[in-house]
């Protein structure tokens, strides 16, 4: 992860600092706990995990890594992040390429200016640089997902005009019987009060 991902993913080290290279690692409190292992600048850290792709196991790797940094888990953000260094992250690719595995995903996070239709803003990106988003299967496809944060963004996009007009039109409904109903409320009281005192 880069600096921007890591702030965007709440998983910028509060002690010590992202990994630069070979064996360091940052992670969370509590994926540390999980581990066994105490939060402190310089433990070793030993994690197992498996290198596949959508069709295969390659291998399994353990390695003992050294803990550059760390930060309190959020109960808020039930996810744990395990950063490495781009050196490592390059080597185990290499060997994975080695054994028949397709080369690693890259992810690329983009913050737009405006949370209006940033599925449509993204697709116009797609298109303007020559990529399709709705093919897994061409080569040139790029995928395309907006964080579920912006599903009031997503829902703006594609309302469609007939329900908005329902939804207005049923407004309107509410608001003229309420006024009827205060009106004729207030009318009887006025009658009542005329015949009540003569007028």
């Amino acid at each position: 992860m880069d600096a921007n991902c890591t702030k965007w993913s709440y998983a910028t080290p509060t002690t010590g600092r992202m990994p630069e290279s070979g064996k360091e690692v940052a992670m969370d409190t509590a994926a540390l706990q999980l581990l066994g292992v105490t939060p402190e600048l310089g433990a070793e850290v030993t994690v197992s995990y498996s290198i596949t792709d959508k069709d295969q196991t390659a291998f399994t790797v353990t390695d003992t890594f050294t803990l550059v940094g760390y930060w309190d888990y959020d109960e808020l953000m039930p996810v744990h992040y395990i950063n490495i260094s781009r050196d490592y992250a390059d080597d185990i690719e290499a060997q994975a390429v080695k054994t028949g595995l397709q080369p690693f995903r890259t992810d690329l996070n983009v913050m737009m200016a405006s949370s209006t239709n940033i599925q449509g803003q993204m697709e116009q990106v797609d298109t303007d640089l020559g990529y399709t988003w709705d093919s897994y299967t061409d080569p040139n496809s790029v995928r395309i997902g907006v964080n579920w944060g912006y599903t009031s963004s997503q829902l703006e996009s594609q309302l469609d005009p007939e329900l908005v007009i329902a939804i207005a039109a049923f407004l309107l409904l509410v608001i003229f019987t309420g006024y009827l109903i205060i009106y004729n409320i207030f009318q009887i009281s006025v009658a009542g009060d005329i015949r009540f005192y003569g007028f």
